[in-house]
């Protein structure tokens, strides 16, 4: 079991080297105004990079360029990032008094989120999302929304974006108790941004991407074979039960979280298993008979996956999940009737690593060492591992 431990730490450490990574078309503008059609690589940034990946073409290597020589990038129908010298609120992760902001000047890439006579731009970084906008092509300038402590320690917010909008979003279709009441968020400012130019005939194009709400539910009927060993010592005596290999078969219960292109997700699955097997050998010198293990157990599996796409409808994927283990009916029988035990087995980690295409999935998954049973009298060495190879179909 050793040499699959090293196995798997091999395939789990080297899979990105057998993945393909997901570079979409799309393109750069460097300072001087030229614009070169490339393939970049696309990891759903959660925070506004300053930096990025692409590939010439299928065949070439892996360059990368900087905010310092792009003023524009972006991936077609999905992602545009514009550079601009901008004023940005400073901020720490602690509250202060002040209510009003401090500025900096910084040269970022802003997330352009809808373009027309009016913009709207997002700019993210660890703390916080900060929007700015822009009208007829002007300076974008940050809409201020901040929180801060008051004289009596209590948390107030300054939302003086609403009055920025007032000011400069002058439309019949805006209406003022519309801003008065506004949300600092995504949604809302880009209504109304959107509004604006409808009210003066400008065409808004949108790169806001349409995602599902919340994270996405798979259920998984997953069935295969265990092959799975057991031996068991005390101070030079041992019993190697040896490899035996039998059916198993689980429900996999799979929450895909909506972040960094849906690659990471938690799994829930318990999954029948069991394990037969006799010896001749003895453990003690009270043995007189045959040894044996007749162990039965739902083992319920909980932790994380991660997706390697392939392409739209193949991926690789690796597991990490701790496995708490029920048993049920089982013994393990050393010799006579005074050695049985009851199996009151212990838990273990699982590692896996497989394969999806479309609904099917294989995965090759190995489950540390664990004890069957307890016995302080005789204070056995154990070891029980299995290897798993499983067969999935996604219902829905």
């Amino acid at each position: 079991m050793k040499k699959i431990v090293l196995l798997f730490a091999v395939l789990i450490f080297n899979i990105n080297a057998f993945s393909q990574i997901n570079f979409q078309k799309g393109y750069f503008i460097n300072s001087a105004g030229i614009k070169t059609e490339c393939l970049i690589k696309n990891i759903d940034w959660s925070n506004t990079p300053d930096q990025f990946q692409y590939k010439l073409n299928d065949n070439s290597d892996v360059l990368k360029n900087d905010i310092h020589f792009i003023s524009e990038f972006g991936i077609y129908d999905e992602a545009k990032y514009v550079r601009h010298t901008v004023e940005l609120a400073k901020q720490s992760t602690n509250l202060s008094n002040e209510r009003v902001p401090k500025y900096t000047t910084k040269k970022l890439f802003l997330k352009t989120l809808i373009e027309g006579k009016a913009k709207l731009f997002l700019y993210k970084d660890a703390y916080s999302k900060k929007f700015f906008y822009s009208i007829d092509n002007e300076t974008p300038q940050q809409l201020i929304y901040k929180r801060y402590k008051t004289n009596n320690s209590s948390i107030g917010t300054n939302n003086y974006f609403r009055q920025q909008l007032i000011n400069n979003l002058k439309c019949d279709i805006v209406k003022k108790n519309v801003l008065e009441n506004l949300s600092y968020n995504e949604k809302e400012l880009s209504k109304v941004i959107t509004a604006y130019n409808t009210c003066f005939g400008s065409t808004t194009t949108s790169f806001q991407k349409t995602r599902k709400k919340g994270a996405l539910f798979n259920l998984n009927i997953r069935f295969g074979a265990n092959s799975a060993s057991y031996d068991i010592s005390r101070r030079g005596r041992a019993i190697d039960f040896g490899n035996n290999t039998a059916f198993r078969f689980g429900i996999e219960s799979e929450i895909i979280f909506p972040i960094n292109k849906n690659k990471w997700a938690l799994i829930i699955e318990p999954t029948y298993q069991s394990y037969e097997a006799t010896s001749s050998s003895r453990v003690l010198s009270r043995s007189t008979g045959e040894s044996s293990v007749d162990y039965k157990s739902i083992e319920l599996s909980l932790g994380i996956r991660h997706y390697f796409f392939l392409t739209n409808k193949s991926k690789l994927f690796v597991n990490l999940a701790y496995v708490n283990d029920f048993s049920f009916d089982s013994t393990v029988n050393l010799g006579n009737d005074s050695l049985v035990f009851d199996v009151r087995s212990t838990n273990s980690f699982a590692f896996g690593v497989g394969f999806k295409h479309s609904k099917y999935s294989l995965e090759l998954r190995y489950i540390s060492d664990r004890n069957l049973f307890r016995n302080e009298d005789f204070a056995f060495d154990q070891s029980y591992s299995s290897l798993a190879l499983a067969l999935g179909y996604t219902i829905f």
